[in-house]
């Protein structure tokens, strides 16, 4: 993820290029540039020597998420936690190679009845909002 200012005037990017770029790293997220990088550069049949560990590191998505929109660099991300800031156009998403990292969010409901159905207008509205 990236702010569109960023290449707006680059008519194609890949993978190889992100050397060109500086790398925003949240370090909670559970999966690194480098294996990103492996795996998009894979699928694609590239060769990459990109050197990962530079650019700053973050300890919370939110915060490397502020960094990328304002034009710091390219970020990883959740598609949960880029949806809204992708429809307003504040991030672009230039790459459409994903990564599985088995991280998740959950929702935990009480075993009683009546603080269910109370719960519940919540719990489908949340429930909608998943991708």
């Amino acid at each position: 993820m990236c702010n569109p200012e960023i290449i707006q005037n680059v008519k194609s990017i890949d993978v190889t290029d992100l050397s060109n770029f500086t790398l925003i790293h949240d370090d909670n997220v559970g999966v690194s540039w480098q294996d990103w990088i492996s795996v998009a550069a894979k699928r694609h049949s590239l060769a990459t020597n990109i050197e990962t560990k530079d650019g700053p590191h973050y300890n919370h998505a939110h915060l490397a998420l502020k960094s990328a929109e304002l034009g710091n660099g390219f970020t990883l991300a959740s598609n949960v936690l880029t949806s809204d800031a992708l429809e307003k156009g504040l991030l672009v998403a230039p790459f459409q190679d994903k990564i599985v990292t088995g991280c998740g969010y959950y929702l935990a409901q009480s075993q009683n009845p009546k603080v269910r159905n109370y719960c519940r207008p919540f719990s489908k509205w949340i429930v909608s909002r998943a991708c």
